[in-house]
């Protein structure tokens, strides 16, 4: 059975948890820098004790798991991602955005390349019908494929959500992006994902 340990329980964190429940998986360990971030975790999903990490180091010692899910923000991805590799750790999902520059990506890539591990980013939205079905219809004679896209969004945060139309866009119209153009507003807002010990609660469907 494969074991899966997972840094960062904040809402997707958690969400990761659960399906790792339903699929039946062993859970080895969960870690966060927030004590009230695991002690939430613990309530909402019954962990036991013995899950709980006390620190990044023990969720590779004595022996690493088999996959990690990295659901922190993107400004450490990219030390854990590598972090992971190196201690062995055969496969890695990471949380979009992948890191913070191509610089980091770039490391990440050659790490995990250089020690065997397979690195993953969370990208899973062409798997979901909003995203097939309208490549299907897009696809067909009546409409002769997808050339270009307007995203209308308000503090989605552009690194963490607009990731996705990216992929939207190279997915539907399998072509690579050409040009981007963007309008923002002035105002500086809070990032509506950063890590915060308020954590709201996840109402979790069977």
């Amino acid at each position: 059975m494969t074991n899966v340990s997972i840094i960062g329980v904040g809402r997707m964190g958690r969400r990761h948890i659960y399906s790792i429940q339903k699929l039946g998986l062993s859970l080895k360990f969960v870690s966060d820098i927030s004590a009230k971030s695991l002690s939430i975790t613990k309530e909402e999903l019954s962990l036991p004790d013995s899950v709980v990490a006390n620190s990044i180091n023990d969720v590779f010692t004595p022996t690493p798991p088999e996959c990690i899910i990295i659901a922190t923000t993107a400004d450490s991805h990219c030390q854990l991602v590598c972090k992971a590799a190196e201690a062995g750790v055969r496969y890695i999902l990471v949380e979009k955005p992948m890191a913070v520059s191509l610089e980091q990506c770039d490391r990440m890539i050659e790490t995990c390349n250089r020690h065997g591990a397979k690195l993953a980013v969370n990208h899973q939205m062409r798997f979901m019908d909003q995203y097939t079905r309208p490549k299907c219809l897009l696809e067909t004679e009546d409409y002769g494929g997808l050339t270009s896209m307007t995203v209308v969004g308000g503090n989605f945060g552009f690194a963490m959500n607009g990731t996705h139309y990216f992929e939207a866009f190279r997915y539907v119209a399998n072509e690579s992006i050409v040009e981007v153009t963007a309008w923002f507003s002035p105002e500086i807002t809070p990032n509506p994902v950063a890590h915060s010990l308020e954590i709201e609660p996840v109402r979790f469907v069977p």
